[in-house]
């Protein structure tokens, strides 16, 4: 009996070892049968058009429509994307094997191609939607810039020529200051170039050699609503609004006075970016 017991146990752990093999044998026959996507090797998800491998629902139109276009956080795909690639890359210069490297220069493709594909859908729209090019403002191309020059040289001078119209041009000096002596004759020859009227300010009663008419300052300077840190100044004062527009303190070039005079009185802040 007892002998009869015991083979009945001991074929019965046979049978549970054999089903055993067996369904792990299958299992392992199905996963070889089914090989892996490019998309999952490298998990890619659905950041590059591999959402056409699963099925999705159907959906009507009307839903479509109210589906909000914002309902991913693409910023978060981004930079999913961004980390992924970083950390292939890094493991590829760590453990620098063949499917290591294979791997990061697979999934980098994969991300110079959707850039690729951005930059060129980029340049359509700009050539669709004019208003959008910024080269149209401030043009890249040889020819393009020689043409923007032309014209801001042109734009430059006619502002600056005609600047008494409505500005009064003021240089505040003082007769024992040096970097004033530098750019007196820097400032005459300006003057003498546009056909302006300059009114030099004398602060402490000294004189300058290119300045023959020059006022001494006896508060009207205070009265102006001007306060004076250092000399040489250069100014202008709005006859219209009676406001006093700084052009800048120090010696300042031919090229420094034109740019700035023409930005001060032609353009608003921003205009010209």
């Amino acid at each position: 009996m007892v002998k009869l017991l015991t083979k009945l146990i001991f074929s019965a752990i046979i049978l549970f070892l054999l089903d055993f093999v067996l369904l792990n044998s299958l299992s392992k026959n199905d996963a070889h049968a089914r090989k892996p996507s490019y998309c999952e090797e490298y998990g890619l998800g659905f950041n590059f058009y591999c959402q056409d491998e699963k099925k999705e629902p159907s959906t009507s139109p009307e839903e479509k429509k109210s589906t909000p276009e914002n309902q991913d956080d693409y910023t978060e795909k981004l930079e999913e994307v961004q980390q992924t690639l970083k950390n292939k890359k890094a493991k590829a210069v760590m453990y620098p094997t063949e499917d290591n490297i294979k791997d990061y220069m697979a999934y980098q493709q994969l991300v110079l191609n959707q850039a690729s594909t951005f930059a060129d859908q980029w340049r359509r729209v700009i050539w669709k939607t004019p208003e959008l090019d910024y080269t149209l403002k401030r043009p890249v191309s040889k020819v393009g810039k020689e043409s923007w020059i032309d014209k801001r040289n042109s734009d430059v001078a006619s502002a600056v020529r005609n600047i008494n119209d409505r500005y009064g041009i003021f240089f505040l000096f003082r007769g024992d200051c040096p970097h004033c002596h530098r750019y007196s004759p820097i400032l005459k020859s300006f003057q003498q170039k546009y056909g302006i009227n300059i009114m030099a300010v004398s602060m402490d009663g000294g004189s300058l050699p290119e300045w023959d008419k020059f006022m001494v300052n006896t508060g009207q300077i205070a009265k102006m609503g001007i306060e004076v840190a250092q000399v040489p100044t250069t100014l202008l004062f709005d006859k219209n609004t009676r406001k006093v527009i700084m052009i800048g303190s120090g010696v300042l070039s031919h090229s420094d006075l034109e740019e700035r005079i023409y930005a001060q009185t032609k353009l608003e802040v921003g205009d010209d970016f």
